[in-house]
């Protein structure tokens, strides 16, 4: 009886150490995504600035984001890829990078193909003074599609979250498409935006129109369904087992 309960507690406990981390992935059904199909093409981005006078000169600060590039292909230049970028602007310039500071593309892909969702992250010195910070997703001589999850920028001197983009509301008006034109297409795929809302202007109309396809679930979390299917079933026939032992002893 006893060997019986100890074999169906460790295959359970098997079962829940392999299920734990899966269960905990989190919803990646929500993203924005920057996508280029052409081949004559240099570079498009889409930007989501921050205001400065959240930034605290001399500080250190860490930029993060969950990513997936997918079906990238380089283009004939040096240095092509698709990436998501992060600019410290002591002075903002929106025609040279006079008055940049601390800047870096902290996830890049620098090869062909799919590379699955990942955090990346980079962490900088704030200048001063900083008018903006900008998160930039797009493509520099690449084709394919940038995916983004979430966004993050946080001061590490006491834990303060700057920013938190996570696009359930789709894209608002703190972002930007300085060279967005450049793209195929770009906007949110899963936000939650009301029907009933009104949008003003064709570019915003555009954002908002992917909102009404159906994501397809990523395979983390189809791999959640069927791990919570096994638990449930090692529970069960765990049960089984200890209470068809339990009527055997009477």
């Amino acid at each position: 009886m006893k060997k019986i309960i100890s074999l169906a507690l460790s295959v359970l406990l098997t079962v829940c150490v392999f299920a734990i981390p899966v269960l905990a992935t989190e919803d990646l059904s929500c993203y924005l995504y920057a996508e280029n199909t052409e081949t004559d093409f240099v570079q498009g981005e889409v930007s989501l600035f921050i205001d400065g006078s959240e930034v605290v000169p001399g500080n250190s600060y860490t930029a993060s984001g969950m990513v997936m590039f997918e079906n990238i292909g380089l283009l004939d230049q040096a240095g092509a890829h698709p990436y998501v970028s992060m600019y410290s602007w002591k002075e903002y310039n929106a025609d040279s990078f006079d008055g940049l500071g601390a800047w870096t593309d902290f996830a890049a892909f620098v090869e062909e193909g799919t590379k699955d969702w990942q955090e990346y992250s980079f962490t900088f010195t704030a200048d001063d003074p900083t008018e903006y910070v900008t998160f930039n997703i797009g493509h520099y001589y690449s084709t394919g599609t940038v995916k983004v999850a979430w966004l993050k920028l946080v001061d590490e001197t006491d834990g303060k979250v700057i920013l938190y983009e996570d696009f359930a509301n789709g894209i608002n008006g703190d972002w930007d498409t300085p060279r967005g034109d450049n793209l195929t297409d770009y906007g949110v795929i899963g936000a939650a935006v009301p029907e009933t809302e009104a949008i003003a202007e064709t570019a915003e109309a555009e954002t908002y129109a992917a909102e009404t396809e159906v994501p397809v679930a990523p395979a983390a979390q189809t791999g959640s369904f069927l791990i919570v299917s096994a638990v449930i079933a090692s529970l069960s026939a765990a049960g089984y087992i200890v209470i068809k032992s339990s009527r055997s002893q009477i």
